[in-house]
């Protein structure tokens, strides 16, 4: 049976980690919401800043005992490590006749974010008072996001921060964060402090998902539902399908009041962008349909990733074995623009070892028995929402909800 690996921890620290934790749990989606668009420069790698507050908070969890490491997620997380620089050392003449360079930034990132799940919090902190954070967090930035949204019909368009970020300390031209809404001259909202309106609208999904499981409250079901809707983006309504698929399985989990309830209240937010706004419909309907016209969205998002692994296998047989190397993934020169998923990227830079390994990590950290409504949307946001395994703002969320909270079941602790 497995047991948390123990620290010396000085008794007053340890008395005070049940109150420490969820300092530390504000403390990160701070970094995670609030501080999204800021960038750490490193040369000409700019770090989310979310990643050094992270590990801040993992830091001091474990100093204090507020954290404790686990065994299990610890070993997956040195195997994916030690093939992760095998892979890198091997792939060295793949790498030169692809014309690439490894790129070290690139996988110490990688590897410092994955070991930002081999924690969790000590007793007493409950998943359900991470779980209220986390809501009380989304529900801030649902609010902003209307409110951004609204602005709009008053003249006042803040949608980036250009001019106001130092361009150093500003992330935003990694990402697509001013996107207007056909030709109506509004701009889809990206919740005022995110860095894009599709990650406003797959956290606004999983917002909803977490409030049908256990809270229910018809005032943050609105919020989150409109947050959604003013995103106009596909990928949150991927989240929401990929939720309900799941709860519609698990009736003990999802009374048939709670999905009358989502549909009351996401139709209700859909028909009203349709009578008021109808250009937001309309653009709604839209990405239903676009994956098949290539550099659309969705295209790029659903299609072209596995286009780019068939046709790098034509060109690198012997990647699946080693990989290309870190790096790699985005700067092949293909024929034809491309975007790569979170486990498309692992793949083709680790080979199909690299990417076992780190789903290995991601699963047995994630896992919680009795919570597969909640699971499979959050880690389809991860795997399929965007390039993600390198963007800390979404994989702390992800730790806040599945990886960082104890199990309430002491005997599924243990076995933790």
């Amino acid at each position: 049976m497995a047991r948390a690996l123990p620290h010396d921890v000085p008794p007053a620290a340890a008395a005070d980690a049940g109150t420490l934790a969820p300092l530390l749990t504000a403390i990160a989606l701070v970094g995670c919401l609030g501080l999204q668009r800021l960038a750490v420069p490193i040369g000409e790698f700019r770090l989310p800043v979310a990643t050094p507050i992270l590990v801040g908070v993992v830091a001091t969890g474990l100093a204090t005992g507020a954290m404790t490491i686990v065994p299990r997620r610890l070993v997956w997380l040195i195997g994916f490590a030690a093939w992760a620089l095998a892979a890198t050392a091997i792939a060295g003449e793949l790498m030169r006749r692809a014309g690439l360079r490894a790129s070290l930034p690139s996988l110490g990132h990688l590897l410092l974010l994955c070991g930002l799940f081999v924690v969790r919090f000590a007793e007493p902190q409950r998943a359900a008072a991470t779980r209220s954070t986390v809501q009380t967090a989304l529900l801030l930035v649902a609010v902003a996001g209307i409110a951004q949204f609204a602005a709009q019909f008053a003249g006042w368009a803040v949608f980036s921060f250009d001019g106001i970020l130092p361009p150093a300390l500003s992330i935003e031209p990694l990402y697509n964060g001013v996107i207007p809404v056909g030709g109506t001259g509004l701009f889809k909202s990206n919740g005022f402090f995110l860095v894009e309106p599709s990650v406003f609208s797959q956290l606004m999904a999983i917002a909803i998902a977490v409030e049908l499981l256990h809270a229910r409250r018809p005032v943050h079901l609105l919020a989150f539902a409109a947050g959604l809707v003013l995103a106009v983006s596909g990928t949150g309504w991927l989240v929401l399908v990929a939720f309900l698929a799941v709860a519609l399985l698990q009736p003990s989990r999802l009374r048939l009041r709670g999905i009358l309830a989502l549909a009351l209240v996401v139709g209700a937010t859909a028909v009203l962008a349709f009578v008021l706004l109808d250009e937001v419909g309309l653009a709604l309907l839209a990405r239903w349909d676009e994956v098949g016209e290539e550099r659309s969205s969705g295209h790029l998002r659903f299609v072209a990733p596995f286009l780019a692994l068939a046709r790098i296998a034509e060109l690198h047989p012997g990647f699946l074995a080693t990989g290309l190397g870190p790096g790699a993934g985005e700067d092949i020169d293909l024929g034809f623009a491309y975007s790569v998923h979170a486990p498309g990227k692992i793949l083709i830079e680790f080979g199909l070892p690299g990417l076992v390994l780190w789903l290995g990590l991601v699963l047995s950290s994630c896992r919680r028995p009795g919570e597969a409504a909640l699971l499979v949307p959050a880690l389809t946001m991860l795997f399929f929402g965007g390039g993600y395994q390198q963007f800390a703002p979404i994989i702390g969320l992800v730790l806040l909800l599945l990886a960082w909270p104890p199990r309430d079941d002491p005997a599924a602790r243990a076995r933790d």
